[in-house]
């Protein structure tokens, strides 16, 4: 929920006020990964990717204990991103996070 605040958030948390280095929308998007998954949503898997960077996105099942929908694999593999965007956001991200 916090991401649909951002502007607000930057407007009425300033960096005069917090006593931060940096506005609120910094620190999520150098520190905060995101992980939209199990939202089959066009529009939701756009917002993500025009609030945080590509970097930050990690595709995973969202729920170990649910079926698996083969809506994980087929959703982003569908969406119409460029190859290397969807690598990122299928593996990459997550091998260069936890370091694998």
């Amino acid at each position: 929920m916090l991401p649909f605040y951002f502007d607000r958030m930057d407007e009425h948390l300033s960096v005069q006020l917090t006593g931060l280095s940096h506005n609120i929308r910094y620190y999520f998007e150098n520190h905060v990964y995101t992980n939209p998954s199990g939202i089959w949503s066009a529009d939701d898997f756009d917002f993500v990717l025009r609030t945080f960077p590509k970097e930050h996105i990690l595709w995973v099942q969202d729920y170990c204990y649910g079926v698996n929908d083969i809506r994980v694999k087929t959703f982003l593999e569908d969406y119409p991103l460029d190859n290397e965007t969807k690598n990122m956001i299928a593996h990459k991200n997550a091998e260069d996070l936890f370091g694998i």
